[in-house]
């Protein structure tokens, strides 16, 4: 092959991508009406592949991101639930140990304390 007919097939190559990216575009500004429209009537076997294969990606991308989303904030209403719970069980235990400190101050048994608190007596004795 010679120089000129090498420089040929390189422009005809060129113009040939050009006019691809053209028709990608041209498919791109299409609502999602026309593109499906312009999938079922085009008659470019090339064409229709790379509007079909833009088509998958963009619906993967969008499940992908609706996944995303549906994960995140489920996992914060889940991490909020844990830290409520956590929070609640570690004011009642506050709580209970006030109350229990504040009836051993006032002489109250043992026993009687760890019945009406729910706590052990060790965590009662502890108590200063």
């Amino acid at each position: 092959m010679n120089k000129d007919d090498e420089i040929t097939r390189r422009v005809c190559e060129r113009v040939e991508a050009l006019g691809t990216f053209f028709k990608d575009a041209e498919y791109e500004a299409l609502t999602p009406e026309e593109q499906e429209e312009y999938i079922n009537t085009c008659f470019d076997k090339e064409v229709r592949r790379r509007a079909l294969i833009r088509r998958e990606e963009k619906g993967r991308v969008e499940g992908l991101a609706e996944g995303e989303a549906a994960g995140l904030e489920k996992g914060r209403a889940e991490g909020e639930a844990v830290g409520l719970e956590k929070g609640r069980a570690e004011g009642e235990k506050e709580k209970s140990l006030a109350i229990a400190k504040a009836m051993k101050a006032e002489g109250i048994s043992m026993d009687l304390i760890a019945r009406c608190t729910g706590l052990s007596p060790e965590e009662i004795q502890s108590l200063e």
